[in-house]
C-alpha cells in the first residue's frame, strides 16, 4: 500500500498517467467519429487553467504599486495530449505584462502567456490586458534602531545594544518610501538575567509609528545582542608591539580609541582587573602606519564590555640613532639588612634608536640607567648588568660598560 500511494503521488506517475489517458481518449474519439486534426491527426480540445499569476516587467527606475487582476485564467487549445500535458505542468505558466518603457501613471498593458510546455498549443487569457499603476522607484539608507520591551531581572540593567548592521536599504514606490521615518526591530528583555541574543526582523515605520507596507528592506533581518549588566568598572586599555619595522623605520606613535571602557560583571572579580591588555600587534617589516580594529578580550568568564572592539592607530616614521655618553647609573634595592652602592661612580654610554623626531630631542635626562641589587656578602663587590629605560617607541642597542661593580654593607640601625 505504501509503494502504491507513493506512485500515485509522484509527478512522473501523474504525467505518464495523463499522457496515457489522453492517448486512450484520442483512440476512442478517432475510432467513433473518424475525425481529427487535419495537420496532426489528433482530436482537438480546450481546457481552462485557472489562477495563473501575472508577472510585471518594469524598468529599474519604476515599480508596480498595483496590478489588476493579479491572477488570470488561461484557455488552452490543442491536441488532447498537449492540453493534458499543459494541465499537468500548469504550475510553470506565467502571464507576463511588459511595462519596461512605461513611465509613472496607470496603464493598460497587454498580457503574454509564457512558459507553456507546447509552442503548438494556443494560450488565451481571459483578459487581454491588465491595469498597472507605476510609480518611480526610490531607495534610501536608514540607520536601524532597536526598541526594547520589558525589563531585566531586578537589580540588573540593560547595556549598549549591539546591532551588526549600520544601515538598512529601503526600496519601493517613492510615495511610500517618503513616509518612512525610521526602521526598527523589537527585542523583549523581560526577566532577562544574561545577555539577550535575538534574530530580529526590521520594520519601516512612519512618524506616528505605523508600519509602512509594500517596501523591500535589505537586509531584512539581523542578529542583535542586548547586554544585561550587574556591577561595572571603568578600566584603561594596554597594547604591546611585536617585531620591528623595516630598516630605517620606527614606530613614532600609537593610540587606542577609546582609551578606556566599562567592564560589567561580578563585583569581586571586577576589583581584580585594573586594565585590559589587548592582543599584541606585530609591526615586523612595516614601512607605513596602519589603522587596526582589535577585538577586546573578556577579562573573565561571564563578563561583558561596553564596546566589542577598539581602534588602534600605529604611526610609522623615519628612524634615527643617537649615543648618550653621560648617563649615570643608579642602584635600586629593597630596604632590609643590607644597603648597596656602586664601588666607583660610573657613567655609561647608551646607544638608542627610535623615531627620528624623538631621537633628535633625546637627552640624558630622558634615559635612566640602573642595576637591581639583592643579597650578596657585605664588603664584597658584585658585578651586575646595567639596565636602561628609554621613552616609548625607542630601543637600546648598546650599553658601555654593560656591567658595573656594586658593593653591599650592613644597614645602620636607628633607635
Amino acid at each position: 500500500m505504501r509503494r502504491r500511494r507513493s506512485l500515485l503521488q509522484s509527478n512522473t506517475f501523474a504525467r505518464l498517467f495523463s499522457l496515457a489517458l489522453g492517448f486512450s481518449l484520442w483512440v476512442v474519439v478517432n475510432s467513433n467519429f473518424g475525425g481529427g486534426s487535419a495537420q496532426s491527426g489528433l482530436a482537438l480540445t480546450t481546457a481552462v487553467v485557472q489562477n495563473i499569476p501575472v508577472d510585471v516587467l518594469t524598468s529599474p527606475h519604476m515599480i508596480a504599486v498595483s496590478v489588476r487582476p493579479r491572477k488570470v485564467s488561461v484557455s488552452v487549445s490543442g491536441s488532447i495530449i498537449e492540453v493534458a500535458a499543459v494541465q499537468v505542468e500548469s504550475a510553470g505558466l506565467r502571464a507576463v505584462a511588459k511595462a519596461l518603457t512605461l513611465g509613472p501613471g496607470v496603464h493598460q498593458v497587454p498580457l503574454v502567456i509564457a512558459n507553456g510546455p507546447y509552442s503548438t498549443a494556443t494560450y488565451t487569457p481571459d483578459t487581454a490586458t491588465v491595469e498597472i499603476d507605476l510609480q518611480p522607484s526610490l531607495t534610501v539608507k536608514v540607520t536601524p534602531q532597536v526598541q526594547l520591551t520589558g525589563h531585566p531581572q531586578t537589580g540588573l540593567t540593560v547595556g549598549r545594544v549591539v546591532v551588526p548592521v549600520d544601515e538598512v536599504r529601503v526600496t519601493g514606490p517613492s510615495t511610500l518610501v517618503h513616509q518612512v521615518s525610521r526602521v526598527v526591530a523589537d527585542v523583549n528583555v523581560s526577566g532577562a538575567q544574561n545577555e539577550v541574543v535575538r534574530r530580529v526582523a526590521f520594520a519601516p515605520l512612519d512618524l506616528v509609528g505605523r508600519p509602512v507596507p509594500g517596501l523591500i528592506l535589505e537586509p531584512a533581518f539581523a542578529v542583535v545582542r542586548v547586554p544585561i549588566h550587574g556591577d561595572e568598572r571603568t578600566v584603561s586599555l594596554a597594547v604591546s608591539l611585536l617585531g620591528k619595522p623595516a630598516s630605517g623605520f620606527a614606530v613614532s606613535a600609537m593610540t587606542v580609541q577609546p582609551p578606556t571602557l566599562q567592564i560589567f560583571g561580578n563585583s569581586a572579580q571586577l576589583q581584580g582587573v585594573p586594565q585590559i591588555v589587548l592582543p599584541p600587534i606585530n609591526v615586523a617589516g612595516w614601512k607605513a602606519g596602519r589603522l587596526l580594529h582589535v577585538t577586546v578580550p573578556l577579562p573573565f568568564q561571564g563578563s561583558t564590555v561596553s564596546v566589542p572592539s577598539v581602534t588602534v592607530a600605529v604611526s610609522i616614521g623615519p628612524s634615527d640613532t643617537a649615543t648618550l655618553t653621560d648617563v649615570p647609573v643608579q642602584v635600586l634595592y629593597r630596604k632590609g639588612s643590607l644597603t648597596y652602592a656602586l664601588a666607583h661612580p660610573v657613567m655609561v654610554a647608551v646607544t638608542v634608536s627610535g623615531p627620528a623626531q624623538t631621537i633628535a630631542n633625546l637627552t640624558s635626562a630622558d634615559v635612566q640607567a640602573f642595576v637591581t641589587a639583592a643579597g650578596g656578602t657585605p664588603g664584597k663587590a658584585a658585578s651586575l648588568a646595567v639596565q636602561v629605560a628609554v621613552p616609548q617607541g625607542c630601543q637600546v642597542s648598546r650599553i658601555v660598560p654593560s656591567t658595573v661593580e656594586v658593593s653591599a654593607r650592613p644597614s645602620q640601625s636607628t633607635s
